[in-house]
């Protein structure tokens, strides 16, 4: 599949899953089947180092940097552990839905604060910064209930886990849009590893009869980590990074292909109210906080036009 613009409408449809899968993962065991998820997902990229590598394999896996794998701790293994507790706190999956998708935020703030060209001047951050606000606004209105009169947080221990989850991916995926594009399976590779280790350490200590555990895993639960490591955490991250890269071989628009991943948040929201009719999707502050996040993701994505707009005089 060579079209980029359909390789990025498939990214959002499978990624859309991601809060619904993980709240499913939330039900059982989630921290067993996140160590199955991130198995699964550790196979696919294995056979995509495969077909990149070839012969060299063996050797490239042998130069994994660390760092790798300490950075990928916050891809997979600080993202779903946040959003697991967060899911559990909250028994929902809404509120979680939410704080997760900071992450689109995050990661533009965490891309201009550590790799943003210093020769830029400072106006460029302005935009970023103001989508930020917004998002901690959408974040408070969802704490507070809307009460925004009163800091009175109904459910700090959702909250902080949820919004950890958002900007430990918002790093994440910054450091990652770094990585050189010949040593992305290598990266993924050692993200998947060190998380999938990071999970197995956290089921242990959590559950002091693990036999038991996977004993009482039904055949269901291991579909959704299947569906969860395959086309979300694996599929889902290729297809996308080769949306990106065929639009820039073929000179088309790259803002456009990823203004497509405006729409992610609300569909996944979409997705979570028809599994689990949760009547909190219905409420006004929470569709307000909703709308706030949407506004702070444009803004974030799209700081550097708008910081070169009023740059030029408008």
């Amino acid at each position: 599949m060579n079209n980029p613009r359909t390789l990025a409408i498939l990214t959002v449809v499978f990624w859309s899953f991601s809060s619904t899968l993980a709240r499913m993962l939330s039900f059982s065991s989630p921290y067993l089947l996140f160590c199955l998820s991130f198995l699964f997902a550790l196979v696919i990229y294995l056979f995509y180092a495969q077909r990149t590598y070839h012969k060299d394999l063996i050797k490239k896996l042998k130069t994994i940097p660390f760092r790798y794998f300490v950075i990928g701790l916050f891809g997979y293994y600080a993202i779903w552990l946040g959003n697991t507790e967060s899911f559990l706190s909250y028994n929902s999956a809404s509120e979680t839905t939410v704080l997760n998708y900071t992450w689109l935020i995050f990661t533009v703030v965490f891309f201009q604060l550590m790799f943003r060209d210093q020769s830029k001047k400072l106006v460029a951050l302005i935009p970023a910064y103001a989508g930020l606000l917004l998002c901690f606004i959408s974040v408070y209105m969802l704490a507070t209930g809307g009460s925004t009169g009163l800091f009175a947080f109904r459910n700090l221990h959702g909250l902080l886990w949820g919004l950890g989850g958002g900007m430990a991916y918002g790093f994440f995926s910054a450091y990652s849009s770094r990585v050189r594009k010949e040593d992305h399976p290598l990266f993924l590779i050692a993200a998947l590893s060190s998380s999938l280790i990071a999970m197995l350490i956290t089921f242990l200590l959590k559950n002091p009869m693990p036999l038991k555990v996977l004993a009482e895993i039904t055949l269901h639960d291991i579909l959704f980590a299947f569906a969860m490591g395959v086309l979300v955490d694996a599929l889902g991250y290729i297809m996308w990074t080769r949306s990106l890269r065929l639009a820039k071989v073929k000179k088309a628009d790259v803002s456009i292909i990823a203004s497509i991943i405006f729409v992610l948040p609300a569909l996944s929201l979409l997705i979570v109210s028809l599994v689990f009719c949760e009547p909190i999707i219905l409420k006004g502050y929470f569709l307000l906080s909703l709308l706030f996040l949407l506004a702070g993701i444009w803004m974030t994505q799209k700081s550097e036009g708008i910081a070169r707009y009023f740059n030029t005089g408008m």
